[in-house]
């Protein structure tokens, strides 16, 4: 029976070829739009990392003073739970870092992760070729040793067992390359290639000055629990032994603290796909109960010759099933092709969103879904449409249409209560994605004086010998600097170990030092974070002056250590007090603030930053961990005409100094700033794109229910123009019908917009608050649709024939 009710479906919807096609383009839409948003979901937050027992992975994670998470945690707990063994089976700190390699400047830079040797055991994962480093290889001054990616591995080595013993030129030092991962390695992210051994020990050392240099790492830490070990367990092991002063440490899980920055979007953006495909199934349902009333006569003659009610509801199920299950493969290519598009949206600063992809769950899923809403759009209009009395049923057609026109209900029942709701959506994720993307704009507007175009950044990879000594170091810095300052087509040039936007920052605790016996409390109850820059730096960057001075080029190491500190470090260290002449104790010294300047700002929040500004030629000492760290530096340069062209002339001259350094590719501080604001740009991107698909399905439904009004009202509209009335009267009374329908979706949306901004915006950050001059530009934009799909209808109604509106109806 089954069998010949789908046969017969089938044949059915061949010869109602064109209501099958809207139907199966519209469900493939809305479907396929929550195929990608499930992809998202079920690649970032479903998924578990792909190694084993990955439960058992807990990341370490500090509690800062306003009561927020953070990831970085004191080295010397670190070293303490690893001397001990105690909680952890094993854990391992790490931090990435971009590096460069190759030998010369057309060196290509790479994604890489420094590890310390737990790391392999935490993930509980063995090398596909050669062998992982050990901790003898973390020490300082041991074999430069790498481990790299199997992608790596095929692209750079074609695949060869040769690659093992191989070398390879990293920011050029040689490094051994000792083994390759498996395909399912992917730490921290997808996109890193390359592990190096990672020393996160404490060091002192003796400085040129006298006292001692102290470097205090931080770093983010994962570990694996011990069998039988619970979570509150570890966590009262880890804070045993450390003082009240500090902030509790907490234990995550891996999977839980690698998704949290993106859970609440990617639920939004599930849920906005959701709405559309409401809007879709409205649609579907509205059509289906116009085709229900045109089909009457159908159902009344098999009523009449035995047929039951329940027969005809199977038999418009099955149609909908044959309809779903086409418009589940058309969706899983929508889908396929909407993720290709997020990908290109996002860039390669989402290497988690490149990873997404189509699976056997999201196969399932798409078919179930498409499955359920196909189905449950068609249940009501199958009840609604099979409800008609055979005696009426087999009456003229006019009287038919009569008889279901009261069935359907007056002006709001039936297909128009589903419009209406297909307005409201639409309004609502219009008036969203129009309130986002007037934030965006407004952030681009009122960027920083840095965010310039004209503004070049690069980063400068030393070359050579890793023992150069610091001052063959500063003296590099120092001819690159006045080799940028003397370009004729440069309107200043300074350098950087970070630069804004986004922000990245050194940091270093201040509580608890002893400067007589050189021992170091960690806490984080003082952590300082600075800059390292030229003199030059502020002017370049137009980061405008407070009070006091600037950096100076004659602040050398042998002169009075001086920095410059933000308003917000200021007013947050020393409250009302004037910061100027104060002391900052960091690094063994004792550091005498010169200047107040104006604050960085977060990008994507807008919070000032609390910040220190060292000169460089003051922070280090030959010999220190920070000269070690030293690795790279960033210029930037203000050019004067074509940025491309001054970065070409930079470079050329910068090849007069020898083969001292690898460059990376220029990027403008506007075009960080563009990168900064990803979230906010990605997810207006996509809320931009489902409000325009919301905007035309919720069109093409009005335009769907005025045409089939027009068609309903042929009769009446006859008799309307027989009778004497004006062409444009009739326009009117279309018109009106749908407007008010258009109106009454409006006031319903306009509140629920409201509710809806407020919930987007305590998930993306830089998002405007609610501003009802924007949701007007919505509402307006949906009228505009409206009008246009309300005239059309109202236009062709305007030149019916009265004489074959009668005779056709009668």
């Amino acid at each position: 029976m089954i069998t010949s009710e789908l046969r017969y479906a089938a044949r059915s919807l061949m010869h109602r070829r064109g209501v099958a096609l809207a139907v199966v383009t519209t469900l493939s839409l809305g479907v396929g739009l929550n195929v990608a948003a499930f992809c998202v979901v079920n690649g970032l937050l479903l998924k578990g990392p792909p190694y084993p027992d990955s439960a058992a992975i807990v990341q370490v994670q500090r509690m800062s003073n306003v009561a927020a998470l953070e990831w970085d945690v004191p080295g010397a707990d670190f070293e303490r739970w690893r001397s001990l063994g105690q909680p952890f089976q094993s854990s391992a700190g790490y931090r990435a870092k971009d590096v460069t390699i190759g030998a010369t400047e057309s060196g290509r830079e790479v994604r890489a992760v420094e590890a310390t040797a737990g790391l392999f055991d935490v993930l509980q994962v063995a090398p596909a070729l050669g062998r992982t480093f050990g901790v003898q290889e973390e020490k300082p001054g041991a074999d430069r040793v790498v481990v790299i990616s199997a992608r790596f591995w095929r692209s750079q080595y074609g695949g060869s067992s040769d690659a093992i013993g191989a070398s390879l030129r990293v920011d050029g030092n040689p490094y051994q390359v000792i083994g390759v991962m498996p395909a399912q390695f992917v730490f921290p992210d997808e996109a890193s290639d390359l592990c190096f051994p990672f020393y996160p020990g404490m060091t002192m050392t003796t400085t040129d000055g006298g006292g001692r240099a102290v470097s205090v790492p931080q770093f983010p830490v994962i570990g694996r629990l011990r069998a039988g070990t619970s979570r509150a367990q570890a966590e009262a092991k880890i804070n045993e032994g450390r003082s009240r002063q500090n902030t509790p440490l907490v234990l995550v899980s891996w999977h839980d603290a690698l998704t949290r920055p993106v859970r609440s979007l990617v639920l939004l953006l599930q849920m906005s796909v959701a709405l559309v495909l409401l809007i879709a199934c409205a649609n579907i349902a509205s059509l289906l109960l116009a085709e229900g009333s045109g089909r009457a006569r159908e159902f009344a003659t098999r009523l009449a010759i035995g047929a039951g009610r329940w027969q005809l509801v199977r038999q418009l199920l099955a149609e909908a099933l044959i309809v779903s299950l086409v418009a589940a493969a058309a969706a899983i290519a929508i889908g396929h092709a909407a993720v290709r598009v997020m990908q290109i949206v996002a860039g390669r600063e989402a290497p988690q969103i490149q990873a997404i992809g189509l699976d056997p769950a999201v196969l399932a899923f798409a078919t179930l879904l498409s499955l359920a809403a196909g189905l449950g759009a068609a249940i009501v209009p199958a009840l609604r449409a099979t409800r008609v009395d055979p005696v009426i049923g087999l009456k003229a057609q006019g009287s038919v249409a009569s008889s279901m026109r009261s069935r359907l209900g007056s002006r709001f029942s039936g297909g128009r209560a589903f419009v209406g709701v297909q307005l409201v959506v639409a309004v609502v994720l219009l008036s969203v994605a129009v309130s986002l993307i007037a934030s965006f704009v407004e952030s681009i507007q009122k960027r920083p004086a840095y965010a310039d175009r004209h503004l070049i950044t690069s980063e400068l990879r030393f070359l050579g010998d890793a023992s150069r000594t610091f001052t063959a170091r500063q003296a590099l810095i120092a001819d690159v600097l006045q080799l940028a300052g003397t370009l004729p087509s440069t309107g200043g040039a300074a350098v950087t170990t970070t630069v804004p936007l986004p922000l990245g920052v050194s940091y270093f605790d201040l509580s608890g030092q002893s400067r007589d016996t050189g021992d170091v409390s960690i806490s984080d109850a003082g952590v300082l974070r600075y800059v390292t820059v030229s003199a030059q730096y502020f002017s370049v960057m137009g980061i405008r002056l407070v009070r006091g001075r600037y950096l100076l080029p004659t602040d050398t190491l042998t002169g009075r250590p001086v920095v410059i500190v933000s308003r917000a470090f200021g007013e947050e260290r020393f409250g009302g007090r004037d910061p100027l002449g104060q002391t900052v104790s960091f690094l063994r010294r004792d550091w005498e603030i010169v200047g107040v300047v104006d604050d960085v700002r977060e990008p994507r929040s807008g919070r000032r930053v609390s910040l220190v500004y060292c000169n460089f030629q003051q922070l280090g000492y030959p010999g220190t961990s920070w000269d070690r760290r030293l690795t790279s530096f960033t210029i930037v340069l203000k050019a004067r005409s074509d940025p491309e062209t001054v970065f070409a002339a930079f470079q050329a001259r910068l090849r007069t100094l020898g083969p001292n350094f690898l460059v990376s590719p220029p990027v403008s501080m506007e075009a960080r700033l563009l990168r900064s604001m990803g979230p906010l740009n990605f997810y207006g991107a996509v809320m931009t794109a489902l409000a325009i698909v919301a905007l035309g399905l919720a069109g093409l439904g009005v335009f769907a229910l005025m045409s089939r009004s027009v068609a309903k009202r042929s009769r009446e509209i006859g008799v309307r123009l027989a009778l004497g009335a004006e062409p444009s009267g009739i326009f009117r009374m279309i018109m009106w019908d749908g407007m008010i329908l258009g109106t009454a979706g409006l006031l319903v949306g306009l509140p629920l917009s409201f509710a809806a901004h407020n919930v987007v915006r305590a998930t993306v950050f830089g998002l405007r608050p609610f501003d009802v001059w924007w949701v007007l530009v919505s509402a307006g934009m949906l009228e505009a649709v409206l009008v246009l799909a309300c005239a059309l209808p109202a236009r062709r109604a305007c030149r019916f024939h009265p004489v074959e509106c009668l005779r056709a109806d009668g």
